[in-house]
């Protein structure tokens, strides 16, 4: 309630400044304005008070939400520079451990034990996955909460709720909330983005009334902050070299990091594993007493109906179709023609941004966010293969990647007949363009230089004629300073 003191306050201020009298109501945490829709609900709420609901409406509710915009951005960059993220400087945000993570929720009240979930690790198609099933189980009129990083365009593509609707984001209101209310929390105990943007997801889980979570590592598996969750299924979809500084530099250590999500007694799949991996997986699961399953292999999937149409994206569906079969045995019901519409409709039914999108036509102009060598690998099979069949007249490949990026691997498995654009993003991870373009023109590619991703695509576009094909990839921060849009 507010105090006749407050209110004479209030008054005041409003005359004076009225965007004082905004942000005084909104720390005083008297009124939650961002929950204001109308004029009149404000009335009957604070009837007692309602000289303030008519200042309101004289001055102020038209400039609420420009108000809210305004410290929602403000209150975000604060936590980005206080707790930097791993997208934007690397190792310095990374913390291993989850003795930190079971703490806060603790603290907030055990959130991530309050909805049931699937949890996805592996060193590509991780994200594509979770998008994948997340769709899938929307189509089937289940309420699905979906956790996945990194984002490209809005902090909130991390965190959402997909259902037979489509899907949500969360909420800049909640994302501000949560931030400024555990603000001191954060501090006093020295947490990681990663830590927080997590816990910030499974609270708003606990409290959407979700069927099922389908929760994406960050990074690795027994030492990630997700690793509190107890889920119905683990699936791990494939292991290569990433990150090695922190999970390892053989196959058989990565697969013993990521195997780290295996729960006692528990349900794992591997979506696709060789001779290692797979001995990896199976003794830990032998440890834990969990059942383990291996995805079925047959990739002869159409892609011409499908939204996602990225070659790899067949492994994907195949491990997805591999865990509908297992969930569908532990009480979970899927029609076999929504299963179908949702995995075609992957993209639309969930905002997913930068797999193998064609973001521009004439020419057609497509980005990828693949940007390890066991991703991009797929990726260059790709236009490979689009070269071989002539589907496009030439290519131009606009490429850049990070500084922890080992160079001489990507150059083995770079095709040499396009012209590439060698770029970097606006990040202090990314890779100067003159180091790989030396490396690229010493081993015999064509290559310019250009100091911007909008230099690189006004370069290539100009080069291109309507009957080529331009490619952006490389790097994750790449992709999302290119044109792409999302809801």
């Amino acid at each position: 309630l507010i105090s006749p003191s407050l209110k004479t306050e209030l008054q005041l201020n409003a005359i004076t400044e009225p965007e004082l009298l905004l942000k005084n109501l909104i720390i005083s945490k008297s009124i939650y304005l961002a929950k204001v829709v109308k004029k009149e609900e404000f009335s009957n709420c604070f009837t007692p008070f309602i000289e303030i609901s008519e200042l309101f409406s004289k001055f102020a509710f038209n400039k609420l939400i420009i108000m809210d915009e305004k410290l929602y951005k403000k209150e975000l960059e604060f936590i980005f520079n206080l707790f930097p993220s791993y997208q934007v400087v690397g190792e310095r945000a990374y913390k291993p451990g989850v003795e930190n993570m079971v703490k806060f929720d603790q603290y907030l009240g055990s959130p991530s034990q309050k909805f049931d979930s699937i949890h996805i690790a592996g060193t590509n198609g991780k994200g594509s996955t979770s998008h994948l099933l997340a769709s899938v189980f929307a189509s089937n009129g289940y309420r699905v909460g979906l956790y996945t990083s990194p984002h490209l365009k809005d902090f909130r593509e991390r965190i959402k709720i997909c259902d037979s609707n489509g899907y949500q984001m969360i909420s800049q209101d909640e994302v501000y909330k949560f931030l400024t209310q555990h603000r001191d929390y954060f501090i006093e105990n020295n947490l990681s983005f990663f830590e927080i943007t997590t816990a910030l997801a499974f609270s708003h889980f606990s409290q959407s009334q979700i069927d099922i979570a389908i929760i994406e590592t960050g990074l690795g598996g027994r030492l990630d902050s997700t690793n509190i969750i107890t889920p119905k299924l683990s699936i791990i979809t494939n292991i290569g070299f990433d990150h090695c500084q922190y999970l390892g530099n053989t196959l058989q250590e990565i697969a013993t990091e990521k195997g780290g999500i295996i729960k006692q007694n528990g349900k794992v799949l591997i979506g696709e594993a060789d001779v290692v991996c797979r001995e990896v997986f199976e003794n830990i699961a032998t440890e834990k007493s969990a059942e383990i399953h291996f995805a079925d292999q047959n990739n002869d999937v159409d892609l011409s109906q499908f939204d996602l149409q990225g070659d790899y994206q067949r492994f994907n569906i195949n491990c997805v179709k591999s865990a509908l079969s297992i969930l569908s045995k532990i009480g979970y019901s899927f029609d076999n023609q929504l299963v179908d519409e949702g995995l075609k409709n992957t993209a639309r039914n969930t905002g997913l941004l930068g797999r193998w999108q064609v973001i521009s036509h004439n020419p057609t102009t497509i980005c990828d966010t693949g940007h390890n060598a066991h991703g991009l690998k797929h990726v260059f099979n790709q236009l490979t293969r689009l070269h071989q069949e002539r589907v496009y007249d030439k290519i131009y490949i606009i490429f850049g990647t990070v500084v922890e990026r080992d160079v001489d691997s990507l150059l083995e498995i770079m095709p040499n007949f396009p012209k590439y654009f060698i770029t970097k993003a606006d990040n202090h991870r990314a890779l100067e363009p003159k180091i790989l373009a030396k490396k690229m023109l010493d081993a015999g590619f064509d290559v310019d230089i250009c100091e911007s991703i909008s230099l690189a695509i006004e370069q290539a576009t100009n080069s291109a004629n309507e009957s080529d094909l331009i490619f952006i990839g490389g790097s994750t921060y790449l992709v999302a300073e290119s044109d792409i849009s999302g809801k």
